[in-house]
């Protein structure tokens, strides 16, 4: 079967062209043919051309839509689209679903609050953007737009922004009445994860979202057959704010985004778009200044170079995002520096490992879209709250960090992937209050048949909506996984501390830990354990909360001074298999102390389950892929820019079980050395400079 483009297309541009009407010289000085140049001389081979901007403003003589002014004399789209297709550049076609212009004649289009309000209600900077409702006419006027687009300009593909709710809730006259009618029920006033009527109209957020991406594919594909769709996916941490879903993802051809993260966090976005693409390679965007409010000032090339490495090592094809000057120019300068970032990256596109290959990893973070929603059991009733934010975004951060820097490989997963869990030799559920029954009888048969779960804090206390009945809470009287924990959940240790106190000396708690515990963020659920179940840790309590300001032993901080007996971190064995259950969420601690611990924990599930270690600086990602045969190493040395100097030693180690290796080549430097260490094959690359691929191979290769 041939090739699609996105599966062959390495280097990509965006230019955003978010202009208004009002002044006659804005676009006035618009050239396709410096524009197309422009993209020529940087490398890319492919160009997202603007159709529409989020002001609503269409950038070529549309029938059905409202119109820059500069269409009046010129079809901007269709020149660049014509003058890119002569340069060999392929040209995708580009709409923006935010409208300020139908915001403000149309009232009855709009996202609006239980309050009436609407974006442009909104202070400042965010009152620029109209944000209409995909329930409302809008959908029929934006569909049309689509149509228009794709059935009259040659474009290979197509691509969608900003589409989504932008709000906990949309209370205008059209989402009313579908919710209405749908389910008999209306729009809740405030925000419950433990009732019926909310998780049903998130539900009814998602499935619109869901359905609206199915229709804007179905546009495109009747008025261009073949076509590609996509859908911006940057705001995916949100949650249930736009309205996204495993549901909503699966539309597209393959899953994009533009982020603004640094390169190490730059894994967690590029690890969630993997696991959600229906096609590789997903697409990472980034734009060329520090964020999109810097129009003049450029990040430094091997900030853009690193990123780019980085999406390469994730399995991305990478995106460079510029913004067109107010007067229709481009600055040549840089695309000259993306020029020069392309001729540093085009060796390595060539070798058999780019864009191809299945990754092998240690373990998988799982995640689903019904919990990232920022509930808290011990808040939502009528506690004092956490004492710092347990978001599952950012969760995945401080995750990210820790297993980066201790090179546990993994995949960011989610229902997409339940019937391939077996790949894994650990899984990681963070905190996931909400767990279907599907869920957890996957993870039940991945625990019996041999697998490593490790689960925290809050995980399964909520039922799936599709698992309750209409009246019913949502609360469960225990955990989904009950037991595959070998726990049973008692109520909750309501202090913003608690200590975890190691019951005895082991690997992980040194000595001098049973005296001086990691202090973890509550408060956390109190547990039992049953039967066979070992307790590793027990919860050691401060006398007060850090917000009391009468009741103290300590006017500083709260210390440990309470011993209990009460479990905070155990192990059970369930089939062939094993679980660690943590009351706190170990991971999200940004002390050493804290990652120590939790990376102990990971170890100590994966002993022996690990076919390939990597030993290499803190500052070096890494990423392992099995292509055809060989064993693909890719690393990254993050810090390059900074310290001027190779990263130092990296160390593979593959068990001979595994693979009976050969020899090893380093791209580009050529053969590196091995050796032996007892049942192991020790690959070791020395010097590593910024980028580089280790090919290991098999001794029938």
């Amino acid at each position: 079967m041939e090739e699609k483009w996105y599966q062959k297309s390495c280097f990509r541009s965006l230019v955003d062209m978010h202009i208004s009407n009002g002044d006659e010289r804005l676009l006035a000085s618009f050239d396709a043919e410096a524009y197309a140049d422009n993209m020529a001389t940087a490398g890319f081979d492919t160009a997202y051309i603007y159709g529409s901007n989020c002001l609503g403003l269409c950038l070529f003589p549309s029938k059905t839509g409202y119109r820059h002014q500069i269409t009046d004399r010129r079809d901007i789209f269709g020149e660049t689209v014509e003058a890119c297709r002569r340069r060999g550049i392929r040209a995708i076609g580009y709409l923006n679903h935010w409208s300020t212009k139908a915001y403000d004649l149309h009232p009855d289009w709009r996202v609006v609050e239980s309050d009436g309000s609407g974006s442009r209600d909104r202070a400042g900077h965010d009152g620029r953007y109209g944000v209409c409702c995909m329930n409302s006419p809008y959908r029929d006027y934006f569909l049309s737009l689509v149509k228009e687009l794709c059935g009259t300009y040659l474009v290979e593909g197509f691509w969608v922004d900003m589409v989504g709710f932008w709000r906990r809730a949309c209370h205008c006259a059209s989402c009313r009445q579908a919710f209405r009618e749908e389910t008999g029920l209306e729009i809740p006033e405030r925000e419950d994860w433990e009732s019926f009527p909310w998780r049903r109209y998130v539900k009814f957020k998602e499935d619109s979202m869901a359905r609206y991406a199915r229709d804007i594919k179905k546009a495109a594909q009747e008025a261009r057959p073949g076509i590609s769709v996509s859908i911006q996916c940057a705001g995916w941490a949100m949650g249930h704010h736009i309205g996204f879903s495993t549901a909503f993802f699966g539309q597209m051809d393959y899953s994009a985004g533009d982020f603004y993260t640094d390169v190490r966090e730059q894994a967690v976005d590029c690890k969630f778009l993997r696991g959600i693409t229906s096609n590789q390679p997903f697409e990472y965007m980034v734009p060329r200044c520090p964020d999109l409010g810097h129009h003049t000032v450029s990040k430094p090339m091997w900030q853009i170079r690193q990123q780019a490495y980085a999406a390469f090592l994730h399995g991305g094809a990478f995106l460079c995002i510029d913004a067109i000057d107010p007067a229709g120019t481009l600055n040549p300068a840089v695309y000259r520096m993306f020029g020069e970032v392309r001729k540093e990256l085009e060796p390595y596109w060539g070798h058999p490992s780019f864009l191809r290959g299945e990754y092998l990893n240690d373990a998988a973070v799982y995640v689903n879209y019904q919990s990232m929603t920022g509930y808290d059991d011990f808040a939502q009733n009528g506690g004092e709250g956490r004492r710092e934010p347990a978001s599952l975004p950012g969760r995945l951060k401080a995750m990210n960090r820790t297993l980066a820097e201790h090179h546990i490989q993994y995949d960011i997963i989610t229902d997409m992937s339940l019937g391939r869990l077996e790949k894994y030799p650990l899984i990681i559920l963070s905190g996931l209050p909400v767990l279907s029954q599907r869920e957890a009888e996957a993870f039940r048969e991945y625990v019996r048949n041999g697998g490593a779960l490790y689960v925290s804090g809050q995980s399964g206390v909520l039922l799936d909506l599709a698992d309750a009945e209409e009246s019913e809470s949502l609360k469960r009287d225990g955990f989904a996984l009950e037991d595959i924990l070998g726990v049973s959940r008692q109520g909750t240790i309501p202090f913003q501390t608690v200590y975890i106190r190691g019951c005895g000396a082991t690997a992980l708690f040194p000595v001098e830990s049973l005296q001086y515990p990691l202090g973890a963020a509550g408060p956390v659920p109190e547990i039992r354990a049953q039967g066979d179940t070992e307790v590793l840790a027990r919860a050691w309590l401060p006398v007060s909360n850090h917000t009391d300001g009468r009741h103290y032993i300590s006017a500083i901080s709260d210390p440990p001074w309470q011993e209990t007996d009460i479990p905070v971190l155990t192990e059970h064995r369930y089939g062939r298999g094993k679980c660690v259950y943590s009351a706190a969420l170990l991971e999200s601690e940004d002390t050493q102390m804290g990652r120590e611990l939790w990376t102990g924990i990971l170890e100590r599930l994966l002993q022996g389950r690990r076919q390939v270690r990597i030993e290499a600086p803190p500052c070096v990602e890494a990423s392992v892929k099995q292509v055809d045969g060989t064993l693909c190493v890719s690393l990254l040395h993050t810090l390059a820019h900074e310290t001027g100097s190779p990263a130092g030693e990296a160390r593979i180690r593959i068990r001979d079980s595994f693979l009976k290796v050969d020899r090893a080549e380093c791209f580009p430097h050529g053969l590196i050395a091995l050796e032996r260490e007892g049942r192991d094959t020790v690959v070791r690359g020395a010097q590593l400079p910024e980028f580089s691929i280790i090919t290991i191979y098999s001794e029938k290769q």
